[in-house]
């Protein structure tokens, strides 16, 4: 299992977004599975050596999505140094490949839309507003951001003045599974989660005059450093 480290030094709080992508060819792919990683570990004794004692306390990431990227997070804490460590292995008697791979680190403090609102019974006490775009269309955009056990979730308000059919769709980063529920009175009343992982989810449903609560979240937990754009449209 070829393995290579990397120092890492930070000056500040942040949690990271790992990102590896690894160039595969068609024909390689469809004799062997190749599993990539990504793992990230403190340098404890500070002496810039991935030692033994690091190396049992090195988190892995194995989150690949279908072309070859490995994406995951980790917290860094202010002054204190991290080892970035990535490697592959192949289920088969093929060789590695000779394609070279490219690793990003971004820091994703950014700020969780609906911090500060509170879930007492499927109601959000501090929802989040769909913009209005047209007579029938509305739209949002937010992250699902890192550092929750169980992942980020937001929730998105909708007053239907009157019964409507409306499509919603959930359109994120290419290594989130999205997930769209709706609520109302407190109770889940539609979900779609049938898309595969880089794809958009879409959920079609009628709604009836009342609030509705939209709550969109990754079926893993997993954060991305990319953006979503939930939409809704009336027919």
């Amino acid at each position: 299992m070829p393995t290579v480290g990397r120092g890492l030094k930070t000056n500040k709080n942040i949690k990271g977004e790992e990102e590896t992508k690894h160039h595969e060819d068609s024909s390689h792919r469809s004799r062997s599975k190749r599993k990539n990683g990504t793992g990230s570990c403190e340098d404890v004794n500070k002496n810039r050596k991935l030692d033994e004692q690091d190396m049992d306390r090195t988190s892995y990431i194995l989150n690949m999505t279908e072309d070859g990227t490995t994406t995951g997070s980790f917290e860094a804490k202010k002054g204190k140094s991290y080892f970035v460590t990535t490697y592959a292995s192949i289920d088969s008697m093929a060789g590695l490949t000779l394609w070279p791979y490219q690793l990003k680190i971004n820091a994703v403090n950014k700020v969780d839309e609906d911090a500060k609102s509170k879930i007492t019974k499927n109601k959000p006490s501090k929802p989040l507003k769909l913009k209005k775009n047209s007579s029938k269309s509305y739209s949002a955009t937010g992250y699902f951001n890192a550092g929750y056990e169980n992942g980020d979730s937001d929730w998105y308000v909708y007053k239907s003045t009157k019964t409507n059919q409306v499509t919603l769709s959930l359109d994120a980063g290419k290594e989130i599974d999205g997930v769209i529920e709706v609520y109302r009175n407190g109770k889940r009343v539609a979900k779609s989660d049938i898309y595969e992982q880089g794809d958009k989810e879409i959920l079609n449903l009628k709604m009836k005059k009342g609030t509705y609560y939209v709550k969109v979240r990754d079926s893993k937990g997993r954060a991305s450093i990319d953006s979503y754009k939930l939409s809704l449209k009336l027919k």
